[in-house]
C-alpha cells in the first residue's frame, strides 16, 4: 500500500513533453511520473517517481514531463526539514557544481561516435531512474525512439541499428517495453573506458 504524503506546496501537472521551470532555491518532490532536468534542452539527469530534488541555481534549466502524466510539488526547502527522513523516497542531493560537470560530459561525449554515446545515454539513465535486479539493471518504458536519437543526435534507424548490436552482444535486451541492460557491471566498466 502507497503511503499518502501530506506536502504542502504548488502542485504541478505537466504532460509529456511539456517543460516547467521552477524557481530557484526550491526543491522538487516527484509525486509520480519522470522527469528530465535539461539545460538549454540538453538532457542532464533523469529524475524518478518519490523523489526530491534542489532546483539548480544555474540559469535556463528546465524539467521536460518523460511519462504521460508527471505530477509534481513545488516547496520551500525548510518544508523539507523534519519530514523527510519520515517519507520513504530519495532525497537526491545534485549541486550546481555537479550539474555543471554533466553539462561539461554532455559537451565532451558529442565528440564520441554514435554507440559510445548510446552507452553513456543508458548508463546514465539506469544509473538515474533504473532498477537493479540481480547482475542487470532494468529501465522503465518512458522514451520513445524518437526522443532518445534526438538525445544522441542520430536517426531513428540509426539508434536502431545500434540497439540491434547491443541485443546480438547480449548487452541490451527488450522484456514488456522495459529495456534491461545485461550485466551491469560491464556497462559500468565500458563508460569508464569511454572517460579515460
Amino acid at each position: 500500500m502507497e503511503r499518502i504524503l501530506n506536502l504542502s506546496g504548488i502542485e504541478h501537472e505537466i504532460k509529456k513533453n511539456q517543460s516547467i521551470v521552477i524557481p530557484i532555491g526550491k526543491r522538487l518532490f516527484i509525486q509520480s511520473g519522470y522527469l528530465v532536468e535539461c539545460f538549454n534542452e540538453q538532457w542532464l539527469r533523469f529524475i524518478g517517481p518519490r523523489t526530491i530534488t534542489k532546483v539548480c541555481s544555474l540559469p535556463h534549466i528546465t524539467y521536460l514531463g518523460i511519462a504521460k502524466k508527471n505530477k509534481l510539488i513545488e516547496m520551500e526547502q525548510t518544508m523539507l526539514t523534519d519530514k523527510l527522513h519520515e517519507w520513504d523516497c530519495v532525497n537526491d542531493h545534485s549541486d550546481t557544481r555537479e550539474t555543471i560537470d554533466l553539462i561539461a560530459q554532455n559537451y565532451y561525449a558529442r565528440h564520441f561516435p554514435a554507440n559510445k554515446r548510446a552507452i553513456i545515454f543508458w548508463k546514465n539513465i539506469a544509473e538515474d531512474i533504473g532498477i537493479h535486479q540481480g547482475e542487470d539493471c532494468v529501465v522503465p518504458n518512458i522514451l520513445i525512439q524518437n526522443n532518445i536519437a534526438d538525445c544522441l543526435g542520430i536517426s531513428r534507424e540509426y539508434l536502431n541499428s545500434i540497439q540491434q548490436s547491443f541485443t546480438k552482444k547480449n548487452m541490451m535486451s527488450k522484456e514488456n517495453g522495459k529495456i534491461i541492460l545485461k550485466n551491469w557491471s560491464c556497462w559500468c566498466r565500458m563508460y569508464q573506458e569511454i572517460f579515460r
